[in-house]
């Protein structure tokens, strides 16, 4: 992922981020929350590269603020609507600092907020979240 980064996609103030992802976490689970493959744990990187691969084979590069990680996917802040099926690649840092690229697609979009879209994306390949997330840390605070 060697192009100039785009802009912050979600063009608030990080406090304004962090107040809409309290109030998104502080919303009701959906009913389907206990059929899931993977639990959804908070994670919040400041922000990650999601390069969008668009039909004709043409890119788009955004920074988006992420919500939420699984095995099987991650849920984060955009500030375009993004059609399910659009197929993705988002740039995660590990614990150790290591950059993973990893593929998947949209399976989800719904507004949450003014031009701000919440994205369920859906990995090709399960992941191990401990990779990410440091497990031990949550469960000791």
């Amino acid at each position: 992922m060697g192009e100039k980064l785009a802009a912050d996609s979600v063009r608030i103030s990080e406090t304004e981020v962090d107040l809409l992802m309290a109030r998104l976490d502080d919303q009701v689970m959906p009913a389907n929350q206990d059929q899931r493959r993977s639990k959804r744990q908070a994670f919040r990187q400041p922000t990650v590269v999601l390069r969008l691969i668009e039909p004709g084979g043409r890119d788009s590069t955004y920074v988006v603020h992420p919500r939420n990680l699984s095995g099987n996917g991650i849920g984060f802040l955009h500030d375009n609507f993004m059609y399910p099926g659009t197929t993705c690649r988002i740039l995660l840092k590990t614990l150790n600092l290591a950059c993973v690229e990893i593929s998947g697609k949209v399976v989800r979009c719904r507004n949450v907020h003014a031009q701000l879209h919440e994205i369920g994306m859906e990995f090709d390949e399960p992941i191990e979240t401990c990779q990410f997330i440091d497990h031990d840390a949550k469960q000791s605070a």
